[in-house]
């Protein structure tokens, strides 16, 4: 972050949709703000609440610590309509940098819309690239940086998708995930 800027500016915000993942949402943030301060100078946690119907919101607001952005969704809206908010939340925070650690098959109109006015703002917009899926988005939108897994001796990770999304590779080990399954590894 740059000396001058205001102090309610981030320059980066990581975007995690949810939707009923009251069970692993704590453990993920716990674990993020244990490594982000680190690694990070200026970052903030957008948690889009996509209309859950377990406690999620209360599970995110028991993490009593203001890096992390609530944002509630009323009605479930998808992952696409989720990711999309969490991208505005981001762009209206002044964030230099939006970080989207997931991937799915599908592609979004939406979210490439959202991804574009990001991007429109000057937002450098990263996203994982995905585990063995055939396409991979929202990194596969115009745009975004997408990111594939390396191993610490820099290989590819063998789970890694290494098609035309992947732009860079990252070290895919010892890292915040939600993992499918409902538990959260590092």
């Amino acid at each position: 972050s740059g000396a001058g800027r205001p102090m309610n500016v981030t320059s980066l915000s990581i975007v995690i949709p949810a939707y009923n993942e009251a069970r692993r949402i704590g453990a993920t943030l716990e674990r993020l703000l244990d490594w982000a301060p680190v690694h990070l100078p200026d970052f903030e946690i957008v948690v889009v609440d996509d209309g859950s119907t377990d406690d999620t919101a209360g599970t995110v607001r028991a993490a009593g610590d203001d890096r992390i952005r609530l944002v509630n969704r009323p009605a479930q809206g998808g992952k696409g309509a989720a990711v999309r908010t969490g991208i505005e939340q981001a762009r209206t925070a002044g964030a230099d940098v939006v970080l989207m650690a997931f991937s799915g098959p599908d592609e979004s109109a939406a979210l490439r819309d959202a991804i574009a006015g990001a991007r429109a703002a000057g937002i450098v917009v990263v996203a994982s690239v995905g585990n063995e899926q055939a396409a991979s988005y929202p990194a596969g939108h115009p745009g975004v940086i997408g990111v594939a897994a390396t191993r610490k001796n820099g290989s590819v990770a063998p789970y890694s998708d290494t098609g035309p999304a992947a732009y860079i590779g990252a070290p895919g080990a010892d890292i915040p995930t939600l993992a499918v399954g409902g538990t959260t590894r590092l």
